[in-house]
């Protein structure tokens, strides 16, 4: 379900008001751009955005092309939020031979998540703009390329999802997933009656259904291999009143799913020490086909390197180095407003050219099991420490997730 906040409600716009920087809302009253300059910072944009993306795509090929073949560069929806590579990492345990022809104890696991990002400010390739900068003032004259009639200054995202975990043997588990899916968008729009306004879109995204295999250990390594699909549950049909109409369709990061079943695949390798873990793994996701309303997703290539404390039992920290590739979007929702005659769009997001690119965050996180317990907490804090995007694009400030689990 979605609904829009209405624009002629003075409570409805006070609360949101609130919400929105001070120094947006000030610049909504007095802002008016350049529209050479504009056009030539985007051009500058665009020249840095060849070469850095250049550099970086080789990177991800070196790093990945081992294992997988890669398609770069995905936006993701909401409910690809969700990091369960921290929990399953955390997990795992080199199994011996001898060991896997044992009894399991505990062959259940059941795990609640929660996970929360906030997205600010627009990216074109690596460079950082205000989402002022691209909002168009009539004084200013016609509009350009990158002139919109709506901007999004702030997104926030929100899953909870509930997992369950099956151990087939003491080297081999499945694992279902379920996450429930909300998203606010701040918008600011030189659109007569609509100023400031949110749209806010709630559901059930994607389920996943994933097996892990242990699989060529040693003393103290161990690789694993994993393989899923990810099952279209979500909605693409989430709707709205917005400035083009009661009831419209939402834009694609609005929707809570793919649309498309999408098969995944990825590769682990850790590595024990008295002291510590360390280890890192590889994945991709495959997109296939389009969806009902015609378009695709981009596929999703990623790396991960990291490493733990082991020395305490019921506290481990860890840091991890995640690099991220996401491909664009395929094709375009008919329902969707598309480019004028110049090439123009009313807002960034209805531009299924601006999703997609490379980032690089930093991971901290850490689990607390009490010794003999069943129970376990994990939390997790993301930054960005590298973005390279397919612009104008919001890109995301940080994110906190949080995980309860029970083995049983």
């Amino acid at each position: 379900m979605a609904f829009e906040t209405d624009p002629n409600n003075a409570s409805s716009q006070s609360g949101i008001t609130q919400r929105l920087q001070p120094r947006a809302l000030q610049a909504l009253n007095t802002h008016r751009k350049d529209s050479q300059y504009q056009h030539s910072v985007y051009s500058s944009a665009l020249r840095k955005r060849c070469l850095i993306d250049y550099l970086m795509k080789k990177l991800f090929l070196l790093a990945l092309m081992g294992p997988f073949c890669l398609t770069a560069q995905a936006q993701t929806v909401p409910s690809e939020l969700l990091d369960m590579s921290i929990e399953d990492l955390l997990q795992l345990e080199i199994v011996s031979d001898e060991e896997s022809g044992g009894t399991q104890s505990n062959r259940w696991r059941l795990a609640y998540t929660y996970q929360m990002a906030q997205f600010k400010d627009y990216r074109i390739g690596t460079d950082r703009y205000d989402a002022l900068n691209f909002l168009w003032q009539p004084a200013q004259g016609p509009r350009g390329a990158t002139d919109y009639l709506a901007v999004t200054p702030e997104i926030t995202q929100e899953v909870h999802a509930l997992s369950l975990s099956y151990a087939l043997s003491s080297k081999t588990f499945v694992t279902g997933q379920i996450p429930w899916v909300k998203q606010d968008t701040d918008h600011i729009a030189v659109i007569p009656g609509w100023p400031v306004f949110t749209v806010h879109s709630e559901a059930v995204g994607d389920a996943n259904l994933s097996v892990n295999h242990q699989f060529a250990n040693n003393i103290d390594s161990a690789w694993s291999l994993q393989a899923g699909i990810s099952l279209p549950t979500g909605s693409i049909e989430e709707r709205a009143a917005t400035p083009r109409g009661p009831n419209k369709v939402l834009p694609y990061t609005m929707q809570m799913g793919s649309g498309t079943w999408d098969f995944e695949g990825g590769v682990m390798y850790l590595n024990e020490q008295p002291q510590f873990h360390w280890g890192f793994d590889a994945n991709i996701t495959v997109r296939t086909g389009r969806n009902d309303r015609d378009y695709r997703l981009g596929n999703k290539a990623d790396l991960n390197l990291w490493a733990y404390l082991t020395r305490w039992h019921s506290v481990q920290p860890g840091v991890k180095l995640a690099l991220h590739s996401r491909g664009a979007i395929t094709g375009a929702d008919p329902s969707l407003p598309g480019a004028d005659a110049a090439g123009r769009y009313p807002t960034a997001v209805v531009n299924p050219d601006n999703y997609g690119g490379d980032q690089i965050d930093a991971v901290f996180f850490l689990r607390l099991q009490p010794q003999a317990s069943a129970w376990y907490l994990d939390a997790r804090y993301t930054a960005p420490v590298y973005q390279n995007l397919n612009g104008p694009q919001v890109s995301l400030q940080s994110s906190f997730g949080l995980s309860i689990g029970y083995s049983f």
